[in-house]
């Protein structure tokens, strides 16, 4: 970790001699009213670069005096090195920042990616202290455990049936052997899995002609052999909601004996009216199994 240094406008006083040029951009241009750090992100030894495109985010909290966590009005600094990131962290002013942070608080650097949050090794849980108006502290972050990226981690689907690709990316040198796995009858991974590194799972569900329902899928590595701190996947679990088919056939806004008769009298070949059969029939959802026609399905 770089040390603190206090910024003017004119000069920047640079506290170590042995920072690379990405470490030396986050000192130039330095804010007059916020506290800023900033630095390098290393996951598993692999220096990421180009942080911003790669879909980084970097955040600080700080305690409150109840133990609590809020997040502070930061701001992400744009820099000319990309392989860096900068966060200003506005300094406590009565007038003028009365959010701000307070100068020896301590705070908390968040790293996500897509969203999701990373666990930070070093500074171990991404702890730093606030510091002065106008001062730089460089702080490079570490993650040492490889990472699985999964996508998506929530899917909703219709009543139908069909397949859900689930993609899986790592992030680190060491290589990772992974495994999905889920509980639902009506759900089968059909490809993919076990997998190395990089993947695409595909999971099959079955047509709802029931309510509602959630099924999940886990995502976990299948090789922990000490030599290396556990992958962490992001996350962990992958969340498919379907969707239910009612079959409400008269439009009634409930399921009940009308609709019943309703689906008889269309089976039996006799005449049924609007009030008895909604026109929007194919659309709604109504039509239990989808062939565009009232069965027995949606008698049952």
């Amino acid at each position: 970790m770089f040390g603190k240094c206090l910024a003017t406008a004119v000069m920047v006083f640079i506290c170590s001699s042995h920072l690379t040029a990405s470490a030396e951009e986050i000192f130039r241009d330095p804010p007059s009213m916020a506290f800023r750090v900033g630095g390098t992100l290393t996951i598993n030894q692999e220096l990421i670069t180009d942080v911003y495109g790669m879909g980084y985010e970097f955040t600080v909290t700080r305690r409150d005096e109840d133990g609590t966590q809020f997040i502070l009005a930061t701001e992400t600094v744009s820099l000319g090195d990309p392989d860096v990131y900068a966060t200003d962290i506005p300094i406590y002013d009565e007038n003028n920042q009365p959010g701000g942070a307070k100068i020896g608080d301590t705070a908390f650097i968040h790293v996500y990616k897509d969203g999701l949050e990373l666990s930070l090794t070093l500074p171990p849980g991404g702890e730093v202290t606030i510091g002065n108006r106008g001062e730089v502290e460089g702080v490079d972050l570490e993650v040492r455990n490889p990472v699985l990226f999964v996508k998506p981690y929530f899917e909703k689907v219709t009543s139908r049936g069909g397949t859900l690709r689930i993609e899986i990316t790592k992030v680190g040198k060491d290589d990772v052997n992974w495994i999905t796995e889920t509980d639902e009858t009506w759900l089968t991974i059909i490809g993919g899995t076990p997998g190395f590194n990089n993947g695409t799972v595909i999971v099959e569900y079955e047509g709802n002609i029931g309510d509602p329902r959630d099924a999940v899928v886990t995502i976990s590595e299948t090789d922990t052999s000490g030599e290396r701190n556990s992958a962490t996947v992001f996350p962990p679990t992958v969340v498919l909601r379907q969707e239910g088919t009612v079959a409400d056939i008269d439009n009634s806004g409930m399921v009940d004996l009308k609709d019943v008769i309703s689906a008889l009298k269309v089976l039996a070949g006799m005449d049924v009216t609007d009030e008895m059969v909604r026109t929007d029939y194919i659309a709604s959802g109504a039509d239990v199994n989808r062939d565009n026609r009232i069965g027995l399905e949606e008698v049952l």
